[in-house]
């Protein structure tokens, strides 16, 4: 698009394809996207930015430091290089294949999805939308409320694969600077859900840098660096409130392994009393 037709902004692609048109009052959403200067990487987005009130928040699952970048290339559980040459669209879908299965099926998010579903508020109700329509987009007509209309999850692949060795201290900063910007320019909930230690401090340090005061709730310890279990001192099943920024955090071991369920259904319970 850039080099054979100029379009180098969202505002542009709108304008080239006619979608202004299609809108209800076209001049108003050409304003607002002029206003916010979107760049064209947001087109390549597999999950939609639509302003959800809860956003659940991961770095690459099981990563470790001294992972190397060769596990990337074709295996079942990252799936970020596969032999399909320059066939994008084979390549988006079989990602984007891996993503629905680790949200719906790993260890851990698939218990924590369903205890979000059923007790907060501020996601369809149960009794409207059974989870596992809700859960399973394709099931839900285009109007209907469904996990991606209503939460945000953050872009999981974010780190090199360039090159040979494990990934660096840098590399690992790169992934946390990277969520940030992600979620300070696009997003503003009502609820962060933190899943492993990377989540936590990136969300930590985020608020913190804003001079946003976090305060422990439900009886949470606030430590940064600690990502024990709660009652030992750490962040690990914890519950926050950012009074100055309206939102809250929730945090759990990572999705990819097993929860602390009984620990998690009391900090949702105890948010949604005080959402």
């Amino acid at each position: 698009m850039e080099e054979e037709h100029g379009i180098t902004s969202l505002f542009e692609y709108f304008e080239a394809y006619d979608v202004f048109q299609q809108a209800n009052d076209p001049n108003e959403f050409r304003d607002y996207v002029a206003s916010i200067e979107y760049d064209l990487g947001l087109l390549f987005q597999v999950a939609p930015v639509a302003d959800q009130d809860i956003v659940l928040v991961s770095l690459n699952p099981g990563l470790q430091q001294n992972m190397s970048p060769s596990i990337f290339e074709g295996t079942r559980e990252f799936a970020r290089r596969w032999p399909y040459e320059d066939d994008l669209e084979a390549l988006a879908q079989t990602i984007a294949r891996n993503l629905d299965g680790y949200l719906t099926s790993a260890t851990g998010f698939k218990r924590i999805l369903p205890r979000l579903h059923s007790e907060l508020d501020i996601i369809s109700s149960p009794n409207e939308i059974p989870y596992e329509n809700w859960i399973h987009t394709e099931t839900v007509a285009p109007n209907e409320p469904n996990v991606l209309s209503e939460m945000y999850f953050t872009r999981v692949y974010k780190f090199p694969t360039y090159g040979k060795g494990p990934l660096t201290t840098d590399d690992m900063a790169f992934g946390r600077r990277t969520l940030q910007n992600e979620l300070q320019t696009l997003l503003d909930p009502q609820l962060y859900v933190c899943t492993g230690m990377d989540a936590w401090q990136a969300i930590h340090d985020l608020f913190i840098e804003r001079g946003y005061e976090i305060k422990p709730r439900n009886e949470s310890t606030l430590i940064r660096d600690s990502f024990k279990f709660y009652e030992e001192g750490g962040a690990k099943g914890g519950l926050y409130e950012v009074p100055e920024a309206d939102s809250w955090i929730l945090t759990t071991k990572h999705g990819s392994y097993p929860v602390n369920t009984d620990r998690l259904e009391s900090n949702i319970r105890y948010l949604n009393a005080h959402l």
